[in-house]
């Protein structure tokens, strides 16, 4: 009886031990793989606002450069050299703003709950822009408003890829 107890006695911390260093090991693996995870957000999550702030400042770059145009045309300069580089601008920043556009839709795989109605307020935008820059004349204003309530939308996306909503 007396060896059963020096057994038990001696076993008994030795298995505590044991089943203490498997808990704190699976702890361990947990904390690193919700470590991992986050890292994974936040890298995602800072690439898509690069992307939108590129977007942004190539949609800001277009807008100027359309009111520019606009106020030539209005003032009967529409067919000036002056107004021709600003629409020479605006074709080489198309392609660019284009891009971004495509970019960031790729990113927004992230954020499926904001996806849609970022992807159609871009779509909106976009519109808003050719038809401005197609007819020479239009309401900034509107576009302005456009890209404001994207930003709004892009600030909820970037919150779901960092999964904060």
């Amino acid at each position: 009886m007396e060896i059963i107890q020096l057994i038990s006695s001696i076993a008994t911390p030795i298995i505590v031990l044991i089943i203490g260093i498997i808990i704190a090991r699976k702890v361990e693996d947990i904390k690193n793989q919700s470590i991992k995870k986050k890292e994974w957000q936040i890298k995602w999550s800072e690439n898509f606002f690069h992307i939108f702030q590129e977007l942004n400042e190539t949609t800001e770059n277009i807008l100027f450069l359309l009111f520019e145009a606009s106020e030539l045309n209005k003032s009967d300069k529409g067919n000036s050299p002056e107004c021709e580089e600003k629409i020479d601008r605006i074709n080489k920043l198309t392609p660019e703003l284009q891009r971004k556009g495509f970019a960031i839709r790729t990113q927004l795989y992230l954020a499926p709950q904001r996806s849609k109605e970022f992807i159609d307020l871009l779509d909106k935008l976009f519109e808003q822009i050719r038809g401005v820059f197609n007819s020479k004349t239009g309401n900034l204003d509107a576009i302005h408003s456009t890209l404001m309530e994207l930003n709004q939308k892009a600030k909820l996306a970037h919150s779901e890829i960092l999964e904060l909503l």
